[in-house]
């Protein structure tokens, strides 16, 4: 699987030592081969392909196959099998074939560029029997570029081929998409690439964990250039002839397979304490606290993927006592208290990566994920609530001697107005006050309470209510802040105050007070209660 590339002595690099020479050596691409293959048998070769998919899934190198399938000499036509040996072969495989022009738009994007290609595409070629026109990242063209080359491939001459590569297959306009033949490029399989590498590493007479291999594989995304490049570099780190785990891990700034689960256990055991202090020495070993989160993230992800169907083969890829204790904590996790977890971690990442104390941001993510981990889900409290088990509250234990102030049970809160009681009760001036003035009430139930805030809200204002409620019913309590119109507890009275004083003024008993007293100001409204127990507001 050697591509015939002059090296003049020099080291040549894995990933274009071992790129594919012919759609044989190509990786997880086979419904792209399948209908190259029938495509070339049937002389049904279209005019303009368009390759896209991820970086290092092999577009470019695609591209020049099919450049060598429809020149090689050693074939009386279009072929599958370039020998990779003839001139032409060689050359294009170089770089340096005159009838097969490579451009990078990436560079070359302007009209200009095109019309360089165009002028040069009603000649016939001089050496092959196709000129080939390679154009990568494609979708880099300026839109006069685009505009440029749509005539031309509308009704391209039998002797020209069109081959495009492009990341970002959004980009290309439709017009010359519809005007193309699509391949996308599959991601590659962890497990090909695992096993690719090994098959590398056997002929460059290095030795490999397989382990190594499997991480070497998962930070490639899919991509098999990147997995050779790391590969590469996994060997110079090492000095030896050998690819340990170890050696990647220090090498990507990752952390150790059983380290991500201690993390994970001890976070969904609530054992703070000693998650932080694992999180150190990671830290000071060298890994990278964005990457842990991110690490742990897509852990997390494959104990969801395993708690629904436990057939999948995930674990593979780990050591055996490794997935022994992740089959485990998946058949302990529930799927709701997994998908918070996961969105959390989302969160955390994206903002982690943008901090300047990145470790910090990490730490208080996990800490906040520990403890929200404890929390009931959404359906567990509606559950508690239609069977009466609500959040454990706390009773005072019995005294052998009565004192002066009477032991009473935790309240039960289940609306804002018992709220407001309660704070009432336990004498919390402040914080009621800050609730009616920045709350925006939006719904409460026993252990949950849904509000929105204003403006000028205190930051810590929902951490306050749930301290409170905790400290005064014992039980754990989810506080959701969300965007919302509704008005504040003193706007809502405001208003009713204004709307009370509207109705006196109108009423016949107030047209007569303004009528023998004139001037006079409305400057408070007793509303009764159901027991005539007056209760003053001023307006």
């Amino acid at each position: 699987m050697l591509d015939l590339e002059e090296t003049g002595g020099a080291y040549q690099v894995l990933a274009r030592k071992y790129r594919p020479a012919t759609f044989s050596d190509l990786i997880g691409q086979e419904p792209l081969v399948r209908t190259l293959t029938h495509a070339f048998q049937s002389g049904r070769i279209a005019h303009a392909f368009m390759l896209t998919g991820i970086r290092g899934v092999g577009k470019t190198t695609t591209a020049r196959i099919i450049a060598k399938g429809l020149n090689c000499f050693e074939a009386e036509g279009p072929t599958m099998e370039p020998c990779g040996r003839c001139n032409s072969c060689i050359s294009i495989a170089q770089g340096r074939h005159v009838d097969v022009l490579e451009m990078d738009a990436a560079s070359r994007t302007g009209i200009d560029d095109i019309r360089e290609i165009l002028d040069g595409v009603a000649y016939k070629p001089v050496e092959a029997r196709t000129k080939v026109y390679i154009i990568d990242e494609v979708h880099m063209l300026s839109k006069q570029a685009f505009n440029g080359l749509l005539k031309t491939l509308e009704e391209p001459p039998a002797h020209v081929k069109f081959l495009f590569a492009t990341t970002e297959i959004r980009k290309v306009p439709v017009t010359v998409l519809s005007r193309c033949q699509r391949f996308d490029l599959r991601r590659i399989d962890g497990p090909k690439i695992s096993d690719y590498l090994g098959v590398v590493c056997a002929k460059e007479e290095v030795g490999c964990e397989p382990q190594a291999l499997a991480r070497l594989a998962r930070a490639s995304e899919g991509s098999m250039r990147d997995a050779l490049s790391m590969l590469d570099q996994a060997i110079a780190h090492g000095g030896s002839n050998m690819v340990t785990s170890a050696q990647v891990e220090s090498m990507l700034g990752l952390m150790d397979e059983g380290h991500k689960v201690d993390m994970l256990e001890d976070l969904f055991h609530g054992r703070v304490a000693q998650m932080l202090h694992l999180h150190d020495q990671i830290h000071e070993a060298g890994a990278d606290p964005v990457t842990m989160l991110g690490e742990l993230g897509m852990l997390v992800h494959e104990l969801t993927r395993l708690k629904i169907d436990k057939d999948l083969p995930i674990l593979n890829q780990y050591a055996s006592d490794v997935a022994e204790r992740l089959s485990k904590l998946a058949g302990d996790l529930e799927i709701g208290v997994l998908v918070r977890c996961f969105d959390m971690m989302e969160k955390a990442f994206h903002e982690a990566r943008m901090a300047e104390q990145k470790k910090a941001v990490v730490d208080m993510a996990l800490v906040r994920i520990a403890y929200t981990a404890a929390l009931p889900t959404p359906g567990d409290l509606a559950r508690m609530l239609e069977s009466g088990d609500l959040p454990a509250q706390s009773t005072p234990k019995p005294q052998d001697a009565p004192s002066q102030q009477a032991s009473s049970a935790a309240p039960i809160i289940a609306s804002f107005e018992e709220f407001l009681q309660v704070m009432d009760d336990k004498r919390e001036a402040t914080l009621r006050r800050d609730f009616e003035r920045f709350v925006r009430p939006i719904s409460l139930h026993p252990g949950q309470m849904e509000i929105g805030l204003g403006e000028d809200a205190p930051r810590d204002m929902a951490s306050r209510l749930k301290a409170a409620l905790h400290g005064w019913t014992g039980g754990n309590w989810v506080v959701a802040v969300t965007q919302t119109d509704n008005a504040t507890m003193l706007e809502a009275r405001e208003e009713r105050q204004r709307q009370l004083a509207e109705k006196i003024k109108n009423s016949e008993i107030g047209q007569a007070m303004e009528a023998h007293f004139p001037g006079a100001k409305l400057i408070e409204i007793h509303e009764l209660d159901s027991q005539q127990q007056p209760k003053a507001e001023k307006v």
